[in-house]
This record gives C-alpha cells, sequence and structure tokens, in this order.
C-alpha cells in the first residue's frame, strides 16, 4: 500500500519536471512540451489506478492525447492548449497565483474594478489583497485565489515577460464591458477586446495592463455567441 501511494505521489511531480525541463530542448515551445506531457503521462500511468482515472478525465474533458509521430505545428498547439484551459471546468491543479503590487490601493481600484463581477470576494490584510472564488458545497477543488501583495524582499515589484494571468467571463458583452471598467480603474491597454486569427473562431479576448505592468486577459469562449467567421 505504502508503495503504491508513494508511486503515485512521485509520477506527477516527475512528468511536470520532465515537462518544463524539455521547454529548453524545444526553444521555450511550452505549446510543444504540453502534448508530450500528455502523451508521456498516458504511457506511464497506465499501471497506476488512481493516476488513470486522472489521465482518463484529461481524455474526456480536455482532447485526446497525440503519439510522437502526430505532434502538432506550433499553431494547433497553441489552440490545444486555449481548449484545455477554456474547458477543463472547475478542477485546478494551481492553487493560487501572487502577483508583485508597489501601491496596494492602486492595485485594489483596478482589480475591484473587474473581478468582483466575476464572483470573487475580497479580503484584505496587512498583507495585501487575497480575491478568491467562493467554494461551492460539494467542491472538492476550487478556482485558483489571486494575491496582490508588496513583494517579500522590499525590492520594487516588476511583471514578467511573458507571465500572464487570464481571466473568464460569462460573455462577449462582459470582456467588452469589464476591459473598459479596468481601463478606467488605471489599467493599460494592450489589446482591444475582440477575436484573433490565430486562436480558436470562439474564442474572444481583451489584454491590458494592472498598474504595476503585470499582464491580464478577459476571454469569453461562448459557442453559443456568434463567432470570428459569422
Amino acid at each position: 500500500m505504502v508503495k503504491a501511494v508513494t508511486s503515485t505521489a512521485l509520477t506527477l511531480p516527475c512528468m511536470i519536471g520532465l515537462t518544463y525541463g524539455l521547454v529548453y530542448f524545444w526553444g521555450g515551445d511550452d505549446a510543444r512540451c504540453f502534448t508530450f506531457f500528455i502523451s508521456f503521462s498516458r504511457a506511464v500511468t497506465t499501471s497506476c489506478g488512481l493516476m488513470r482515472k486522472y489521465w482518463i478525465a484529461i481524455e474526456a474533458n480536455r482532447g485526446t492525447a497525440l503519439p510522437f509521430a502526430n505532434w502538432p505545428t506550433q499553431k494547433n498547439a497553441v489552440n490545444l492548449l486555449q481548449q484545455t484551459i477554456v474547458e477543463r471546468g472547475p478542477c485546478s491543479m494551481i492553487a493560487y497565483v501572487t502577483v508583485g503590487a508597489d501601491d496596494i490601493a492602486r492595485a485594489k481600484r483596478f482589480y475591484s474594478a473587474f473581478l468582483p463581477a466575476l464572483d470573487y470576494e475580497l479580503t484584505e490584510s496587512t498583507e495585501g489583497l487575497a480575491y478568491a472564488l467562493p467554494q461551492q458545497a460539494g467542491q472538492s477543488v476550487c478556482s485558483p485565489d489571486l494575491y496582490v501583495k508588496p513583494t517579500f524582499d522590499g525590492r520594487p515589484a516588476s511583471a514578467g515577460n511573458g507571465a500572464m494571468i487570464a481571466f473568464e467571463a460569462r460573455s462577449q458583452q462582459q470582456v467588452r464591458d469589464l476591459h473598459a471598467a479596468a481601463l478606467s480603474a488605471g489599467g493599460q491597454d494592450e489589446g482591444q477586446p475582440g477575436f484573433r486569427a490565430r486562436y480558436g473562431p470562439h474564442f474572444y479576448v481583451s489584454y491590458l495592463r494592472d498598474p504595476q505592468g503585470n499582464k491580464i486577459a478577459l476571454f469569453s469562449s461562448d459557442p453559443n455567441e456568434p463567432g470570428r467567421d459569422g
């Protein structure tokens, strides 16, 4: 029993570590590494009951993994990642996300302009801001919390080049409304609401930066709304 539990506990971290190591092998191509991770996880975890259930959930909800000979092109891989994010449902492997802020009052004005409309609740403390979705009855895993805090080392906060946090809206109209509200609350426009040619036909998104420079995406991917192709 102990051996089985140990094997289960170690398998996923090892696969994740291997996946991130391969980022450097493919020159930073995270999308291709993600596809490798899915294929590799299926091969490694078929002998473990718990991890096999995890794989079945991935296959049922996020698309079928691809064999090594059929790795997707860059564009298709990006679409696969996008589909995974949009369709993954209420479960999350990420517990929380933290961004740094030198001016907590400005950060509060910005994030409070749109996160409450997405049902996030704010808790303030001497350590900063915590935005969290209420956990529903019977829900074992909730979406990640967002923490906005001064830096731990006391140095000025800085935005990561290539880092971004995406929040899902309920509709294209809400993307437009929240984008405008965030800009009015001190945000900087990084991309007006709309469709992008490189993404799926129903992926409607806007981009902006918070007062510290952290990049934010607001998106909707409702197949019942008009898509990019009409």
